[in-house]
Formats: structure tokens, C-alpha cells, sequence
């Protein structure tokens, strides 16, 4: 028997213990940097199977690395469990807000319990095929702010690790080979004495912070136009005759291909905002916050990943869950409903979005499987949240499960894949700048991220 068919097997006895902790995480959506339960339910199971595990890995209270088996090959698996702020929906096809702090609008109550349990099944395999691997799953907090990893690669976590799967839900299934966008995240604090509006007068730091975006929005097209750059107010004041003491801007630089390029914009707008502050006679701190390189393509294991695929068959829903779906489609708004079928080896274009995974893969060979979800159901929207808690929905994750525990079998089986991904990584990365992003805020987001998410940290 092969080692993926043997981890195949695995995985499905452990389906029913998956599902159980896809609803667990599900039903304790956590903000980035505070998954404490969430972080516990997956670091104790893991114990319970075997795993030794290191918990508050890399100084993050967050943050595991749960280890099973001794020699060969150490192969990595991905988990992220933190959920996003403001997107709390019931499990039912239409906007039921629920007064939890956080949703799950990107499914990672699916990646983390995947990650945990294809381990699980990868180490079980090879334990009973006497095939000598190290299966470790990384527990990664605050990916939604493009954190963990950025800073666990910082402390040295990751030193040894031969590979890493990845896996997320998206509009395609199938295995990822192809960039995503180099991302930046910073805050601009703007502050002022503060006053009675009423008086008038006062300098505000709402002035400095609007004058900012004013002038930034009016300079992307000339200065920033291969950038996009997207941005909220986290604080702006609390009532129109409070001149606010504090104000918050929240904002991403983005870029298709380099990271430093999003740095250097970053640079510039410190710039604008001490202009803007001192126009509106207010004072401006910048705070850079985390960064990540978009992912670089690995063809070697997206073709491992690909072929475990094929064997396995895309997923199956039935007519119930199909009608669900097709349901909460109709309920964001928009007109028809598509659930992609099939698989392929996407090679082609540059995805939308960042992941802080991505500056791992070029130190790390990196493979991703994507399960797909409707194209009319957006991620980290409150609908994402609504699937990410309706069982009907398990058959693309599990999908996915099943497939990163055949691929991580498969390559301590054949650790000649590994050495073959290695060589395609150095050929890829060579000439590149590998300095690992800067990392911002630790002391704030390890000790006091309550702090942080009420926007009242130092």
C-alpha cells in the first residue's frame, strides 16, 4: 500500500473528529493575535494524538508547533485559525448578525483544523509503514494582519523545515503555483490636545488624518498608480462636539510583484501624513505594523498536490447543500449562482490578495490546495462567515484535508520530491533580496492585544 492511500485511510477515520473541530472553531471566532481557544482546541488535539507539542512557539501566546516522528524529512502544515472583525453571521443562508466580536469571513475554522488533522493522519501512515519523517504542524496566529508567520520566521521557528502545505478556500480547486500580491500594513496615529468642539479653534487630528487620505487618493494615480493602496479609519473621533484627542488610520500598500516596493510607498506616506499633520497643526506618529512577500510558484509540489487531486475526484454536495448555497448566493445581492467544478494546476496570473505564508515560500519550498466556494459569495464577507458554519459546505475542505495528508505521506515516501522542490525554489529566488520583513507592534500584540483591537494601545 502506498503511503497516500494509507493516509487517505487515516483521514477518514478522522473525519468525524475534522468536522467537530471545523463547528468548535466555528462557534469561537477569535481576532487575530487572541485565538486562545482556538489555538487550544487544535494544540490538544493534537496531543491527544501523539504530538509533542510547544506551546507560545517563537514568543507569540498564539502560536504552536505540534512534532510526530523522528528522521527524514521535516515536513510542515500550515494552521491558521483567526476569524475577522465586525463579520459575525449565523450558519443560515441571510444576514443574522450575532454579537460575537468576529466571524469566520475567510474559513480559517476549515484551515486550521485541515492543517491539524491531515498531520495527524500523514504521521499516522507513516508510522505504520515504518517510513521515517517529521509530520509538523505550525500553528500561525493573526494571519488576517499578515502576523505569526512573519514573526515566528523572525524568531527562528520554521529553521529545518524541508517543505510546507498550505491550504485555503477560493473561487478554483486545485493547487496553487502561481504569485499573490507583496503586502505592507501600517497605522498613522494623529494627536492634539483634544477639546470642546463648541469653542472652535482647537487643532484636530480628524482634519490631519482626512487631509491625509485626501492627498494620498489625489496622488495614487500619478505617484502610486502600480500600487493599491486601501485603508479604513480605526478611530476618528467619538461625536461632532468632541474635538478627539486621537485619531486612527488603518492602511495596506499592495504591489503584484515586489515587497519592496510597497516599503518604499510606505516611506513616502510617512511623508504625507507629517505634511498633513503639521498643516493642521496636529502631530503624527507612524507605526508600521507587518509585511509579507507575495508567494513564490512551486510547480514540483503543485504537481504533487495535483495528482492527489485527481485520485481523490472533486467533492460532492448534495442537492440540499447546493440549494443552501444557492440561497446565500440570493442573499448578497447578486444574480446567479456558479460553484466551479474540477481541478487544475493554476499557474497563470497573480492573485488579489496577500498571505503571509508567501514570504515563507521563498525560504521554504510551498505548496497550497485551494477547495472551491461560490463565486457569489465573497470572502471576508458576512456570507463567507454563514458557509464557513454550515456542514453542508464540509465536502471541499475535507476535499482539501485529505490531500494535503496524501501529499505530505507522498513526500516523506519520496523525500527525491522534496530535494527536486528545493532545487526549483533556489532557481526561482536566486538574485532576490531574502531579508525577513520587518516586524512591528510585538510587544503590544503579545502582551496586550486587547489593546490593540480597542485602538487604545501605546
Amino acid at each position: 500500500m502506498s503511503a497516500a492511500t494509507e493516509a487517505r485511510r487515516e483521514l477518514e477515520v478522522l473525519q468525524p473528529e475534522l468536522e467537530a473541530l471545523y463547528a468548535r472553531l466555528w462557534a469561537t471566532p477569535e481576532l487575530p493575535m487572541l485565538e486562545f481557544r482556538s489555538s487550544a482546541a487544535l494544540a490538544d488535539w493534537l496531543q491527544a494524538e501523539g504530538f509533542a507539542v510547544d506551546r507560545g512557539a517563537g514568543g507569540l501566546p498564539t502560536a504552536f508547533v505540534a512534532t510526530k516522528g523522528q528522521g527524514g524529512p521535516l515536513i510542515g502544515l500550515l494552521a491558521e485559525y483567526d476569524a475577522l472583525p465586525g463579520l459575525a453571521n449565523a450558519a443560515v443562508p441571510a444576514r443574522v448578525r450575532l454579537a460575537e466580536r468576529a466571524g469566520h469571513a475567510c474559513g480559517h475554522n476549515h484551515i486550521g483544523p485541515n492543517a491539524a488533522v491531515a498531520a495527524a493522519a500523514a504521521a499516522r501512515a507513516l508510522a505504520a509503514l515504518g517510513i521515517e519523517a517529521r509530520i509538523v504542524c505550525f500553528g500561525t496566529p493573526a494571519e488576517e494582519i499578515l502576523y505569526g508567520k512573519i514573526a515566528l520566521q523572525e524568531a527562528g521557528v520554521f529553521a529545518g523545515t524541508d517543505v510546507l502545505l498550505a491550504n485555503h478556500g477560493d473561487y478554483q480547486s486545485g493547487a496553487l503555483s502561481r504569485p499573490c500580491q507583496a503586502v505592507c500594513l501600517g497605522e498613522f496615529r494623529f494627536t492634539a490636545p483634544g477639546a470642546h468642539a463648541g469653542f472652535g479653534g482647537a487643532p484636530n487630528p480628524l482634519i490631519g488624518l482626512e487631509l491625509m487620505v485626501q492627498t494620498m487618493e489625489r496622488l495614487h494615480g500619478n505617484r502610486f498608480a502600480d500600487c493599491s493602496i486601501l485603508h479604513v479609519v480605526r478611530q476618528g473621533g467619538v461625536m461632532p462636539g468632541v474635538v478627539p484627542s486621537e485619531t486612527l488610520l488603518f492602511l495596506s500598500i499592495k504591489h503584484r510583484e515586489s515587497f519592496q516596493r510597497t516599503l518604499d510607498v510606505w516611506r513616502e506616506l510617512v511623508r504625507l501624513a507629517e505634511a498633513s499633520a503639521a498643516q493642521a497643526g496636529v502631530a503624527v506618529e507612524a507605526i508600521y505594523l507587518s509585511g509579507s512577500r507575495g508567494y513564490l510558484a512551486n510547480d514540483t509540489l503543485a504537481d504533487v498536490l495535483r495528482a492527489q487531486l485527481e485520485t481523490l475526484g472533486p467533492p460532492v454536495y448534495d442537492a440540499s447543500a447546493l440549494a443552501w448555497m444557492r440561497e446565500l448566493a440570493d442573499a448578497t445581492g447578486a444574480s446567479g449562482f456558479t460553484l466551479p467544478e474540477g481541478f487544475a494546476h493554476h499557474q497563470e496570473g497573480c492573485d488579489a490578495y496577500g498571505q503571509d505564508d508567501g514570504d515563507l515560500s521563498w525560504r521554504i519550498p510551498l505548496a497550497r490546495v485551494n477547495w472551491a466556494l461560490p463565486l457569489e459569495v465573497p470572502l471576508h464577507h458576512w456570507a463567507m462567515t454563514a458557509l464557513s458554519g454550515y456542514a453542508g459546505y464540509h465536502p471541499g475542505p475535507i476535499m482539501a484535508a485529505t490531500a494535503l495528508a496524501m501529499t505530505a505521506a507522498t513526500l516523506a515516501e519520496q523525500p527525491d520530491l522534496i530535494r527536486r522542490a528545493e532545487a526549483e525554489r533556489r532557481q526561482r529566488a536566486s538574485g532576490a533580496d531574502l531579508t525577513t520583513p520587518p516586524v512591528g507592534l510585538r510587544e503590544v500584540l503579545c502582551r496586550t492585544p486587547e489593546a490593540y483591537w480597542a485602538a487604545i494601545y501605546p
